[in-house]
């Protein structure tokens, strides 16, 4: 039996030795019962079952056990896994599955680990499944993709709409490449890839003490509709101007004493 762990995860362990038996759940006592995991938990849970409340519950469990504790590479490995368990059963079935659950834990591992990009294409990915099974919308109080898109990255609500439905048009005109989020996301404008500058103690710039609210989006392609464009990136301002002119004029006058010294 496990000892010392935090209450979340020593509910994830009760849960997955209810469903699996002790045998399996000791697996996440071990040290290196994570690649063990791997390799058991498709054998006990074949792909097939993976539209089972059950066999989907044993693999968040499992995650959610590394994640708790702060694992959090292991946590993807599981993540990462059950994602695959999923596609498997589409190659098995010829049917589509909601993958949503897998793609938002692997968002929630990478914003963890400081992988800002990867967290959000990843949560793009849900908002494809979740947009599919919800016939080209979002709903806000039942989806958990709402609430981190537009409270967490700032899309506007307008334009997460816009991508649920631009993805549910694609997917009804294409619906076997369309079981791949991948590939829905690659068909979508890019203008979600973007990113707001973080501050001490990984808070947002705009939540930084005694920093004006701003946002500064990384723009790929195109340009945001009112947005002017420096240098490849798309300077999008709200409500108030930070303090921008103060860096400006620090980073001009570092550029010529570098210069003045032979830099």
């Amino acid at each position: 039996m496990a000892t010392s762990l935090p209450p979340e995860a020593q509910r994830m362990r009760d849960a997955v030795e209810a469903k699996l038996g002790p045998t399996v759940a000791a697996l996440l006592d071990a040290r290196a019962g994570c690649a063990q995991l791997l390799i058991e938990l498709p054998i006990a849970l074949p792909a097939v079952q993976m539209t089972e409340m059950d066999a989907q519950d044993v693999w968040h469990s499992c995650g959610l056990y590394y994640q708790f504790q702060g694992r959090l590479h292991e946590a993807l490995a599981i993540y990462d896994q059950m994602y695959e368990q999923y596609l498997l059963y589409q190659d098995t079935t010829g049917r589509r599955v909601h993958k949503g659950g897998a793609l938002v834990r692997v968002s929630e591992c990478h914003l963890a680990l400081g992988h800002p990009v990867l967290a959000k294409r990843y949560l793009m990915l849900t908002t494809c499944e979740d947009a599919l099974i919800h016939n080209g919308e979002i709903p806000p109080e039942t989806t958990g993709v709402y609430f981190r898109m537009v409270w967490q990255y700032g899309m506007p609500h307008d334009e997460l709409a816009r991508y649920a439905q631009t993805m549910w048009t694609l997917a009804q005109q294409h619906p076997e490449p369309s079981r791949f989020p991948e590939w829905v996301v690659q068909h979508v404008d890019q203008h979600w890839m973007t990113g707001v500058p973080v501050g001490r103690g990984g808070l947002p710039l705009s939540d930084e003490p005694g920093v004006r609210s701003v946002a500064i989006h990384a723009s790929w392609r195109g340009r945001r509709e009112g947005a002017g464009v420096a240098g490849g990136i798309s300077v999008e301002r709200h409500a108030r101007v930070p303090r921008v002119a103060a860096a400006t004029e620090l980073f001009d006058g570092l550029r010529r004493r570098l210069h003045a010294g032979g830099a």
